[in-house]
């Protein structure tokens, strides 16, 4: 069974992208093997917002991208601060 999910991607350059997903435990497990981190978007969202925030990355910016998320589709990626 499928469930949404925000994937949290770290760039090379420092960079924390966000993707909203509909995954399967299979896929999840694909995910973290590729390095990303995963979030149930019913559950995780302030453990979500804890780790972008240990991460360095402004308060501010953290919430824009979070609410964003949230409220966006399926399949939306965002870059934290250039939303």
């Amino acid at each position: 069974m499928k469930k949404t999910y925000i994937s949290v991607h770290v760039h090379d350059d420092g960079d924390n992208e966000l993707t909203k997903l509909q995954l399967d435990s299979s896929q999840i497990s694909t995910k973290f093997y590729n390095g990303d981190l995963i979030y149930d978007v019913d559950h995780d969202v302030k453990q979500l917002t804890n780790e972008l925030l240990e991460y360095g990355n402004d308060p501010q910016e953290v919430q824009d991208a979070v609410t964003h998320m949230l409220a966006s589709p399926v399949n939306t990626s965002c870059i934290i601060g250039k939303i």
